[in-house]
């Protein structure tokens, strides 16, 4: 096992940068879950920075337990670091940025192929999982190196860098690396509030779930070929995400398509029915249908129209609140 932290006499320095991660997570779950902060323009500014950096850095803290370690000359001044196997402060920031994306990337798609939709809460719930099993890790790789090699929070040396900066007392290298850090946590900051005003807040889900064998409703399995006048069994979800009760109309439309010099003309139009609901703020439904296609053996676009209220008088794709729709084949009995 390693020494113990003598030189400062502070075990916190070994893991106070991971109690922190632990600490954001927590309160991030706050503002996914509880209503008034959930609504406030401070959610997406604390998610952003959580989802882009808490599960990269824990996640090279597993990886690279060890600091740069300082290689000094004989002037002091002129002391630079080497990495021997371990990331500085400032590699770590930039890293942990990357690693983080490829995380929620990867995280993403699996969501979105086991579960209909992703929403903030089982991202969240995905992301503070893996956060949860990464940090016994990352303490556990700390401890058993020796105290002069081992990854420390990086708070104290922050902090002493932007003293030494502002004195006039640290090497340009530092102040870069002070500037660098800054301007990245502008820039998440930045992102995160454009987030907020472009968006307005949340907005409705809607997706599309097929009948397996045991009739469960999946978003997988669509079926490719459909028979002229079968039956087949399809789930439309919707979650209201409006803030205030809603009522929902769907037009389902089976749509032909031809190709012109590269262009998709619409070429006919079938109206197979309509689908309607009222939700309150947060709730869900999956409104279970049939289709049943009576048309000629072609390829068409199922397509569903969601409108808040009435649908106007000529639903398109264009004046459609949300849409989604799904490419099937209709081929006669016995094909």
């Amino acid at each position: 096992m390693g020494e113990p932290d003598a030189a400062d006499g502070h075990a916190f320095d070994s893991v106070g940068d991971l109690l922190a991660i632990a600490a954001l997570t927590a309160v991030v779950g706050l503002f996914v879950f509880v209503s008034p902060l959930s609504d406030t323009p401070l959610r997406p500014v604390v998610s952003l920075v959580f989802v882009l950096f808490a599960p990269g850095y824990v996640y090279l803290s597993v990886l690279f337990p060890k600091r740069s370690c300082p290689s000094e000359t004989a002037d002091s001044a002129s002391a630079t670091e080497h990495s021997d196997g371990g990331l500085g402060s400032l590699e770590r920031l930039v890293f942990s940025f990357g690693v983080s994306v490829a995380i929620a990337v990867l995280l993403g798609l699996a969501l979105g192929y086991w579960f209909p939709g992703i929403s903030r809460s089982n991202l969240y719930v995905g992301l503070a999982a893996l956060v949860a099993v990464g940090l016994p890790l990352a303490a556990k790789r700390r401890s058993g190196l020796p105290s002069d090699v081992r990854m420390r929070s990086p708070h104290r040396t922050v902090s002493i860098r932007v003293r030494s900066a502002l004195a006039g007392q640290g090497t340009a290298a530092n102040a870069m690396n002070v500037l660098l850090a800054l301007v990245f946590i502008a820039a998440v900051l930045s992102v995160g509030a454009g987030v907020e005003s472009s968006q307005g807040g949340e907005v409705t889900e809607l997706y599309l779930l097929s009948e397996n064998e045991s009739g469960e409703y999946v978003p997988r399995n669509y079926p490719e070929t459909v028979s002229r006048g079968g039956n087949e069994s399809f789930a439309l979800g919707v979650t209201n995400r409006e803030g205030e009760t809603t009522t929902y109309t769907a037009i389902v439309l089976l749509q032909a398509f031809e190709e012109d010099d590269g262009a998709r003309l619409l070429v006919s139009e079938t109206r197979l029915q309509t689908l309607s609901t009222t939700l309150d703020h947060g709730e869900t439904e999956r409104i279970p249908h049939h289709i049943e296609p009576r048309v000629d053996d072609r390829s068409y676009r199922l397509t569903y129209l969601l409108y808040t209220g009435e649908p106007p008088p000529n639903p398109s794709v264009d004046n459609a609140y949300r849409e989604v729709h799904l490419w099937i084949r209709v081929s006669s009995p016995g094909e």
